[in-house]
């Protein structure tokens, strides 16, 4: 006889041992004082640095996109009404997919509830729908496109990172008739280095194969779209600022037509909360100062330069982006994982 609550307990403690048990820090972040916050732990409280926040500059607490928000939900409402299949998709939603849709210049945009959800469900909707498909898939991906490679059911190699021999390797040997999907991403997450968009998106046309690019909220921090790393994949995932707020797809109509329509997660998954959209519009009208823009560069080299002295107890790893890459070791690991 199976007994289920041994073997749970069993599941446990392996994660302990093999020291993956997650314990999620329990924080309260407070409106004007970023990147600080209050950690709650054992009924104790003490203030810390958060490093790792996609919230790069704070604009999820700037007073115009609050306000925005505010009065959106006195309009609109605060709930999300259920799915799609139940009581269909909020207009404001609607709007802000074709506003995203003109800011890249695509044909049409998606939001999603995540950008994990939305790589698991769209490589995982265009993998399914093309026969025989192959995807190649960068060795450094993240894990949402792994699991949406894994989700697709569809077969799949791995090329070494950013290693476009190799890609054009496996490219050609599996010829240009077959359906094709190459995934990546525009910058790394884990290590912060940028892809060669534009040689991957050559060998894609080349080959005959279409290409997935994750573009992690590059837009929020340059300010400028006209450069190879958001325009020249075919489809395209970016996480929208601040990043709570969701993903969103753009990418030729009909492609984005048949991950809508095949996509689990987008049909069955909690519609967006319409006040959304007025928060984006707000925050597209926020400028930064350009003086302030132009510094980013140096205040992140000064920041890995302290940090490879070893006065903030990190450890900069390098990079080719100024998004300073740093190990934390102390504090955030005595939180996050026991």
């Amino acid at each position: 006889m199976t007994h289920y609550l041994e073997h749970f307990e069993r599941s446990l403690a392996a994660l302990k041992k093999e020291k993956r048990y997650r314990v999620f820090a329990d924080l309260e972040r407070q409106v004007g004082r970023l990147p600080k916050a209050i950690l709650r732990e054992d009924s104790r409280t003490k203030e810390v640095t958060v490093w790792c926040s996609n919230d790069y500059l704070g604009m999820s607490q700037h007073p115009q996109v609050i306000n925005a928000m505010r009065d959106a939900a006195q309009m609109f409402g605060v709930g999300a009404g259920g799915t799609r299949n139940i009581s269909g998709t909020h207009h404001a939603i609607v709007s802000l997919e074709e506003d995203l849709a003109r800011l890249h210049e695509k044909e049409a945009a998606l939001v999603f509830t995540s950008g994990y959800v939305s790589n698991v469900g769209g490589i995982g909707a265009i993998g399914r729908l093309l026969p025989n498909c192959l995807i190649l898939s960068d060795e450094q991906n993240h894990n949402s496109m792994i699991e949406g490679v894994r989700a697709s059911g569809a077969s799949k190699l791995i090329w070494r990172h950013n290693d476009l021999a190799h890609l054009e390797e496996l490219l050609a040997k599996a010829g240009k008739d077959r359906p094709k999907l190459i995934a990546f991403e525009s910058v790394y997450s884990m290590d912060g280095d940028v892809a060669p968009i534009a040689q991957i998106c050559d060998l894609a046309e080349k080959y005959h194969a279409m290409s997935m690019g994750k573009v992690v909220a590059k837009v929020s921090k340059c300010g400028d779209l006209n450069t190879p790393l958001a325009n020249p994949c075919i489809g395209l995932a970016r996480s929208n600022p601040p990043s709570a707020w969701g993903i969103q797809y753009a990418m030729p109509y009909i492609r984005l037509d048949a991950a809508r329509k095949y996509c689990i997660s987008r049909i069955a998954g909690l519609r967006r909360i319409p006040f959304i959209r007025p928060s984006h519009l707000k925050l597209a009208k926020i400028h930064m100062p350009r003086h302030l823009k132009s510094r980013f560069p140096s205040a992140a080299l000064k920041f890995a330069g302290r940090s490879k002295k070893g006065n903030l107890g990190n450890q900069a790893l390098g990079g080719d982006t100024f998004a300073v890459k740093t190990a934390i070791y102390e504090t955030m690991s005595r939180v996050t994982i026991r």
